[in-house]
């Protein structure tokens, strides 16, 4: 059944040869002794290409099924006594991972000196099979997928602005006096490669009803860390999560306002998330790497 299928995945009995390290003639017996039991014909041979028959399509759907279980079951077995070890590839936005996760590196990997890390840093949604990612952190709501998640933390957000702009402009003390105020809202790229508004309507709850105030200024931008360095600049306020500003609000180069309110820029809820592919065995690296974020960031007040 594996020659079978590296037949099919290379195209020919020579690639699957040399991915199993063994001679094409050997993959050509193996494979017509294979159609001999079953009866059928599973290549349609010509001396240029092979081409799977009905037969061999329905057949290499379900050997790619029961070999992907096998796997599975020997991971599972192997992982009985088995500790955290191997390449571990992991996926997450840039600004956050610079932050939050980066500076958490050394310690996980002192914790589990067998494991090696590969961190790919993008804030574009990362095909994890298609890359051999073994897990994403992605801070969204998340749509339904065949994708597995893991909640590591809640995403609390704030409006802040820097102390001389607040000296200049005041404070302001109702989601109404945003009105009179530069706010600096977060700008989205569409798929149709169009600019748009993002969270030009920021969003109070408050004691009663929630309100929707429409808030503008003089700079927008499609990068939170932009933002940032434009309210520390004194531009005007921003409306961010927590984990972007944490440290500024500590040191007071940016001070909250309207703390009263809890604030979003729409009414969609968003938390950190770890995200795997469902179907697969959970190995002991990943397991570890999930339960090593859980742990640290719900000890986190930022």
């Amino acid at each position: 059944m594996r020659l079978f299928a590296a037949t099919v995945r290379g195209g020919s009995f020579s690639a699957a040869a040399r991915q199993l390290g063994c001679t094409p003639s050997a993959v050509s017996r193996q494979v017509g002794a294979l159609e001999a039991d079953l009866g059928v014909r599973l290549f349609t041979r010509t001396t240029r290409r092979l081409t799977l028959t009905e037969a061999g399509a329905k057949l290499y759907e379900q050997s790619e099924r029961i070999l992907g279980e096998i796997e599975e079951m020997r991971e599972a077995v192997r992982a009985v006594d088995a500790r955290p070890r191997g390449l571990l590839s992991v996926t997450a936005p840039v600004v956050y991972s610079r932050l939050h996760l980066v500076p958490r590196l050394p310690e996980f990997l002192a914790l589990y000196p067998e494991v090696n890390l590969n961190v790919v840093l993008s804030d574009s949604v990362v095909d994890l099979l298609e890359n051999d990612i073994d897990v994403a952190i992605r801070i969204a709501a998340l749509p339904d997928s065949t994708l597995i998640a893991r909640r590591i933390a809640s995403v609390t957000r704030v409006i802040c602005a820097s102390p001389d702009y607040l000296q200049r402009r005041g404070t302001p003390i109702s989601p109404s006096d945003l009105r009179d105020h530069d706010c600096l809202p977060f700008r989205f790229h569409t798929a149709a490669n169009a600019w748009r508004a993002g969270s030009n309507v920021w969003r109070l709850q408050g004691s009663e009803a929630p309100e929707e105030i429409s808030v503008g200024g003089p700079f927008t931008a499609n990068n939170a860390d932009a933002l940032v360095t434009a309210a520390l600049a004194g531009l005007g306020l921003i409306l961010v999560p927590t984990w972007l500003v944490s440290e500024h609000l500590r040191n007071g180069t940016l001070t909250p306002v309207l703390g009263d309110y809890r604030v979003s820029p729409s009414h969609v809820e968003t938390a950190i998330y770890a995200v795997y592919p469902s179907g697969r065995f959970l190995s002991p690296k990943v397991r570890a790497f999930i339960d090593f974020l859980v742990e640290g960031f719900a000890e986190d007040p930022g």
